[in-house]
């Protein structure tokens, strides 16, 4: 479909590649200014045998809008359903748009056998923007691996923008053996990201989830925004990767590996060159595991040069089932902690995680600021983590009450 002045698709209108035999189904393009698809519409490639799915290609430099108020049934996407591989959806623009109720999926079902599984998308637009019950999502939904997912900027522009609502979600997951699918977020110059949506690589079954990596110069979360890799099932959760030369939280942002179930919680790495900036209560990164969980929880390896946690931000890990706590490690020339910030690490009864600190030159403590590793609770035994400091100075000044703690409800005490 090609147009100078722009495309609009709406009115239950259905545009559709599918095949249901051997042969390939066909690929949809949109070349146009502008694309347009409301009102019920829906354009799909889909295969359900073994040829495979055609793919969704939009070019549609100044922008694209998709509006979805009635239901929840995609508005573009691919699937496969046999043996046939799904297509891809690639979207370049300047501006791309969900809302009310809108998704982008790439889908494979529970009766999916392609070993590579479901399609992948690849959003290339400066900014994007779900306002609603919106979602973008790489899924499979059985024995055949999800696609990947990635989020760049438009026509290699050096800043991507995201702006998420409350109930918008960005996600690569499985819900049956397959291993979900893989987020990746990149940017020349920076990523924003802000508002209190959500990002994540999950696992409700046996399959594995995929991992999340963000590359760039200044990666920014805010305003209650929340970076998730999860595990709901027996498979194992997604590993975290930020690689950054700044990355700065605030606003009750949340980056986080967890499990409830037997699964284990995946690692979050966070390799910043230059400065990590955590600031708000609610603020943090954290690597948990949730009541009557037996999964194993994450660990947190960070390595900038300055590390400033401040006015109640955190860096936690925390161990609320039977599982083993996760460890923190944090490498940094210089560690600042204020007005309330902590790095903790809490087990509900079983041996606490360690934190281990190798700060070069000066580590502080001000205004209520915590440094523990506490185990048990008054039903519970274990014995709590060890704090490791490898560096010159510490200070923390009096009667602010700062404290560093070792602790256990009534088993040993750490070092």
């Amino acid at each position: 479909f090609r147009a100078n002045q722009g495309i609009s698709i709406a009115d239950n209108s259905t545009i559709s590649a599918r095949t249901s035999s051997g042969g390939k189904a066909g690929n949809i393009t949109f070349l146009a200014p502008t694309l347009v698809v409301a009102g019920d519409a829906r354009v799909l490639a889909e295969t359900a045998s073994t040829g495979d799915s055609g793919s969704i290609f939009v070019n549609a430099p100044t922008s694209v809008d998709l509006i979805r108020q009635d239901n929840l049934s995609p508005v573009l996407s691919v699937e496969t359903s046999g043996a046939g591989k799904a297509g891809n959806i690639t979207i370049n623009t300047l501006s791309l748009s969900l809302s009310e109720q809108a998704r982008i999926t790439a889908t494979a079902t529970a009766n999916a056998t392609n070993p590579q599984g479901g399609g992948s998308i690849t959003l290339n637009a400066s900014n994007l923007n779900l306002a609603g019950i919106v979602g973008i999502f790489a899924e499979t939904k059985g024995e055949a691996p999800a696609g990947t997912l990635r989020l760049n900027p438009y026509n290699n522009q050096p800043d991507l923008d995201i702006a998420l609502t409350p109930n918008s979600k960005i996600s690569a997951s499985t819900s049956g053996s397959g291993k979900g699918g893989d987020l990746i977020v990149t940017a020349p110059q920076s990523i924003t990201i802000a508002g209190s949506g959500k990002l994540a690589v999950e696992t409700s079954n046996i399959g594995n989830a995929g991992n999340m990596n963000f590359t760039t110069q200044q990666l920014t979360l805010k305003d209650g925004v929340e970076i998730s890799a999860s595990t709901s099932g027996i498979g194992k959760a997604g590993e975290i990767g930020i690689n950054a030369e700044k990355f700065t939280l605030s606003g009750g942002a949340k980056v986080a590996t967890n499990t409830s179930s037997s699964g284990s919680a995946g690692n979050l790495t966070v390799q910043v060159n230059d400065q990590l900036f955590l600031t708000g209560r609610g603020t943090g990164l954290f690597a948990t595991t949730t009541d009557n969980s037996t999964g194993i929880g994450g660990n947190i390896i960070i390595d900038p040069r300055l590390v400033q946690i401040e006015d109640g931000a955190t860096i936690a890990v925390d161990s609320r089932g039977s599982g083993i706590g996760g460890n923190i490690s944090l490498q940094a020339s210089r560690l600042v902690l204020n007005q309330q910030g902590s790095i903790t690490a809490k087990t509900a009864s079983t041996t606490g995680g360690n934190i281990s600190l190798n700060v070069k030159d000066l580590t502080l403590l001000r205004r209520n600021s915590l440094i523990s590793a506490t185990a048990g609770t008054d039903k519970a035994g274990g014995n709590g983590g060890n704090i490791n400091f490898d560096g010159k100075f510490i200070i923390a000044l009096e009667n602010e009450d700062s404290d560093i703690s070792a602790d256990a409800f009534s088993g040993t005490g750490g070092n």
